[in-house]
């Protein structure tokens, strides 16, 4: 056993010299071992200890054989011991240390090497970039030049002059939409083809300064002038100093139309009025009158009744009007409303609330004294007449009996009023009859004037139920508080 542990020691003391020597190499992959065979040891020791444990259960059990087991346990005891001791020492053998150089030896390790780049090619880099920056600022200088001498005989050139005026076959007439920008009209005028490029007079109307100068509308070019050459040349900077004026003007006036609208039409024949002059679209005018959304409180008030004509009938104030013959039918009739907003003011508003009657109940009286009269005087005795008769207890007295309500179903028929009506004719079964229905019709009968209008609001006060036309080539009337005066006055001036 000495001899072992010594022999043992010396290759120790061996493997120690060989150690110190390559230490700083090692020494890593030393540790690593030595833990690993740590390890080995501590379970070794664990295993002897058990086995040590067991060999003690079985002496307590057995008496018989304890001088045998006792003799075995000694061996395995002196066996372990030794192989501990030896796998101690065999990381300082030889054969492990010259295992772990070989190792080292063979590890890869990987060297980036940096190539720099030759001096012919950096010469060849250097010249590339200096060709490439000669020819970018002899571009500049060139269009800087070029454009410069451009501008300065564009200058001095006068557009309007060169313009003058233009011949009317020659004249091509171009709407630029509101709101268009530069390079918007640049796109239109080269679709239209006054221009062949319009990045061209995109670019030159910003370098002039142009930008957000033009106006909207129409506006008239020259067919038979050259604007735009195709080339940035004397010929198109010209070509677009004349462009630049046309369009620097204000645009040309759309055409009108002046229309008059007498006091007491139809929406009817006010529609056909309007085609007459080659304004709008009849069908599409009732369409507007009736469904478009038109922001008026007055309109919004408006009982929505299918017995109604039109929505808008009473609403079109007559005046005489100038309107854009390219304006939409919306645009036209809200013109007319604009009218009506402001003739029926604040204070006939209030008079209409103070008077227990919406404004569309008062158009509705207006319309019937359009109709029935022509002087304020009598309006305003004929519109007490019709109040007298809307308040009566007496329930035939409800009855209105106003001819000029089946005269406006004629015209809505056949654009024309009867010469005579007869008794069938009171007859008729519409909601609009004021003799088969009481109260008021279902909406106004005309677009009334502001002086039947204010004798609605402004009614005379007296206690007359009845009246009739004296026919004395006057607007007079008899008038009457019983029926059997009435009779008498409608045989009086009926002859």
């Amino acid at each position: 056993m000495t001899k072992i542990f010594n022999k043992k020691q010396d290759e120790a003391e061996s493997a120690d010299e060989d150690i110190i020597k390559h230490t700083d190499q090692i020494e890593v992959e030393e540790i690593e071992d030595n833990d690993a065979l740590y390890e080995s040891d501590v379970v070794q020791q664990d295993e002897h200890a058990d086995n040590q444990e067991t060999d003690e259960e079985i002496a307590d059990d057995s008496d018989v054989d304890n001088y045998i087991e006792d003799k075995d346990f000694q061996e395995k005891k002196t066996n372990k011991f030794l192989m501990f001791l030896d796998g101690i020492w065999n990381i300082f053998s030889k054969e492990e240390i010259a295992k772990r150089k070989e190792k080292r030896r063979n590890k890869v390790v990987k060297i980036v090497v940096y190539k720099p780049k030759s001096q012919f090619r950096k010469f060849i880099t250097l010249m590339i970039w200096l060709v490439f920056l000669f020819a970018l600022g002899f571009v500049f200088y060139k269009g800087y030049t070029f454009t410069n001498t451009l501008v300065k005989q564009a200058n001095s050139f006068n557009a309007a002059e060169a313009i003058g005026v233009i011949a009317e076959e020659n004249e091509k007439v171009i709407d630029i939409p509101k709101g268009s920008t530069t390079k918007d009209i640049a796109k239109i005028l080269m679709d239209e083809g006054v221009i062949t490029n319009d990045t061209y007079f995109w670019v030159y109307s910003l370098l002039m300064g142009n930008e957000g100068n033009y106006k909207s509308g129409k506006h008239i070019f020259d067919v038979s002038v050259t604007y735009d050459s195709g080339e940035i040349d004397l010929i198109t900077a010209q070509g677009y100093e004349m462009l630049i004026h046309i369009l620097s003007q204000d645009s040309i006036a759309n055409p009108t139309k002046k229309i008059f609208f007498k006091e007491g039409l139809t929406i009817t024949q006010t529609v056909n009025l309007f085609t007459e002059n080659g304004v709008g679209d009849a069908q599409d005018f009732y369409d507007t009158c009736n469904n478009f959304e038109f922001e008026y409180d007055f309109i919004d008030q408006i009982p929505k009744d299918s017995r109604r004509t039109n929505r808008l009938e009473g609403y079109l104030f007559p005046d005489t009007y100038i309107f854009d013959v390219t304006s939409d039918e919306s645009e036209i009739v809200k013109k007319m409303l604009d009218n009506f907003d402001s003739k029926f003011n604040k204070e006939y508003r209030q008079k209409a609330e103070e008077m227990g009657f919406t404004i569309d109940e008062i158009l509705i009286i207006a319309s019937l004294l359009e109709k029935e009269a022509s002087s304020m005087d009598e309006r305003a005795m004929i519109a007490g007449v019709i109040y007298n008769r809307l308040k009566s207890e007496d329930p035939t007295m409800n009855y209105l009996q106003i001819d000029a309500t089946i005269q406006y179903l004629y015209i809505n028929e056949t654009g024309a009023v009867k010469e005579f009506l007869t008794y069938e004719d009171h007859d008729i079964m519409n909601n609009y009859n004021t003799y088969m229905y009481k109260g008021l019709p279902p909406g106004p009968i005309c677009n009334p004037s502001l002086s039947a209008i204010a004798a609605a609001l402004y009614p005379e006060t007296h206690y007359y139920y009845y009246y009739v036309a004296k026919n004395d080539g006057t607007d007079a009337h008899a008038y009457a508080t019983t029926l059997a005066q009435h009779n008498y006055n409608v045989s009086l001036y009926s002859k």
